[in-house]
Order: structure tokens, then sequence, then C-alpha cells
């Protein structure tokens, strides 16, 4: 397989993304008939991950500080 040749990228324009919400499946109860509960995700994607130096199949460290997620590639 040829070399991937990735431009530079420091810097990218910010990116604005929306927090979703979607139920973690598992068995509901027959007794309690309570409703799996909600749970934040985002997802991200676009030409600006490679450009970064990421790339599908590849493993990433998410760390969180302060409100912030710090997404690395190992």
């Amino acid at each position: 397989m040829p070399p991937v040749v990735l431009i530079a990228c420091t810097t990218h324009p910010g990116r604005r993304v929306t927090v979703q919400q979607s139920w973690r499946y598992r068995r509901i109860n027959a007794r309690t008939r309570t409703e799996p509960p909600l749970y934040p995700w985002i997802k991200l994607s676009g030409r600006w991950l490679e450009l970064a130096g990421f790339e599908a199949g590849q493993r990433v460290r998410i760390e969180v500080h302060d409100g912030r997620l710090v997404i690395t590639h190992d």
C-alpha cells in the first residue's frame, strides 16, 4: 500500500456540532417498565480529522479537562 501523504495541519477553523441524546439500549424490566436513560453523544466526521492525522480504525485517547475533550491518537 502506498504511503499516505498528509498536509501539515497545525490549525483548522473551529467546528460546531450539536450534542445529541440517545437511549442506551438495555433490557426493560417488565415489572417497573422504566424508560432507559438518555445519554449525550457527539459524532465527529470529516476530512479535517484525516488532515489532523487521524485514520479510520485507529485507536484514540479521550481525556476530559475542565469542560474540554482532548482527543489524541495512540
